[in-house]
């Protein structure tokens, strides 16, 4: 019975995470199709120090998040840790890159 609802719960976060995707992709091609005199190259430029206010406010939500999971009663492993740090670390690392 547990291992039924622990796989109905992978497969629901599967399932969340493709119509997540599936919706970003058809932003993407109705901005495109209906928008094509506009320069996102430009406007992400101009607003670079907004994206990084709102990834600052993610990366903080997370934070906060992980905070409490490390007070639960089944806290995180350590490894998982790390690797969401460095996840957000190679994200800012590329979004320097990009911006440079």
């Amino acid at each position: 019975m547990i291992r039924h609802a622990k796989k109905r719960k992978i497969l629901t976060a599967l399932l969340v995470g493709i119509l997540a995707f599936v919706a970003l992709l058809a932003c993407g091609v109705a901005f495109v199709t209906y928008l094509p005199g506009i320069n996102l190259n430009d406007w992400f430029r101009a607003t670079a120090n907004y994206w990084l206010l709102f990834r600052l406010l993610v990366y903080m939500g997370v934070g906060i998040l992980l905070y409490f999971l490390q007070r639960s009663s089944s806290p995180l492993p350590r490894k998982a840790i790390i690797l969401i740090v460095l996840a957000f670390s190679l994200n800012e690392g590329l979004n320097l890159l990009y911006r440079l």
